[in-house]
């Protein structure tokens, strides 16, 4: 049985095995998707804006121990952006929030 949606609390758990039908289905499934929140984007950008700057120099910025480390770090942060960025659209979610 395909499992659909999961949900659980202090005091129970559900899993649903069919499609929602009062609304659009998106897929949740990503990994650490946090939420698509303003909040979400800004800090996203914030880790971009601070490790981005000076990325050609010899010396990677704390924390990273070498460049490979740092440039690593920066891809990752650009695709969970892009992830989040494609979850905001796919769901619907409007320029004017993101």
């Amino acid at each position: 049985v395909s499992i659909q949606q999961i949900t659980a609390g202090t005091s129970h758990s559900l899993a649903w095995t069919a499609v929602p039908t009062d609304r659009q289905l998106v897929a949740w499934h990503r990994p650490f998707c946090v939420d698509l929140e303003e909040s979400t984007f800004t800090y996203l950008c914030s880790f971009l804006e601070r490790y981005c700057n000076g990325i050609s120099n010899d010396t990677p910025p704390a924390p990273f121990l070498s460049k490979r480390d740092h440039h690593h770090f920066l891809l990752l942060c650009m695709k969970l952006l892009s992830i989040h960025l494609s979850l905001a659209h796919a769901g619907g979610t409007g320029a004017m929030v993101l």
